[in-house]
């Protein structure tokens, strides 16, 4: 049995933003991973584009790297925006992520005090962003985990009291 205290919380956790319809998925993060899929996007194609504006302002040298990075970021940026679950896309952005600031580490150890300050601010850039991934990755595993094959529906407030047999599915409505 549940304890007052657990189902208390667990009605709470089933019911529905307020600003979400029904028919709309829910899932914490689902709308920072969009925006991170068009940042994605816009970062690969400066990448390709104006591989030299980006070795300028990073520190990074070349051109051909980046616009390797360039494509990385479009083909992960597309996977964020066409996944109805994006937490692996995200996931690949933060292994991104590291694979950038190991690459920042290059232009951070330089002789060169200009490209040090150019690679620092890119890597605080770079750190920022990554923190942003996580937490949105985090958010959209730990969605998926409590559903088990995908995020939940909003249910229009629907709330069903916990049993010892009834299922998740059925407390979040799902009859199927």
């Amino acid at each position: 049995m549940h304890s007052i205290a657990e189902r208390s919380q667990l009605k709470h956790s089933l019911r529905p933003p307020s600003h979400a319809p029904a028919d709309v998925p829910y899932a914490p993060g689902l709308q920072l991973a969009r925006r991170l899929g068009w940042f994605s996007i816009a970062l690969g194609a400066a990448e390709i584009l104006a591989p030299r504006v980006v070795e300028r302002v990073s520190g990074i040298r070349g051109p051909n790297l980046l616009r390797v990075y360039g494509l990385r970021e479009i083909g992960v940026g597309l996977g964020i925006l066409q996944s109805k679950q994006p937490a692996g896309w995200l996931w690949a952005r933060v292994a991104g992520d590291a694979l950038d600031l190991t690459t920042l580490a290059v232009p951070l150890a330089s002789s060169s005090t200009r490209r040090r300050r150019q690679a620092l601010g890119a890597t605080l850039a770079v750190v920022g962003v990554t923190l942003a991934d996580v937490l949105c990755a985090v958010q959209l595993t730990t969605a998926a985990k409590v559903e088990g094959s995908g995020y939940r529906r909003a249910d229009a407030g629907k709330i069903v009291e916990p049993t010892r047999a009834t299922t998740h599915r059925e407390i979040a409505g799902d009859q199927s």
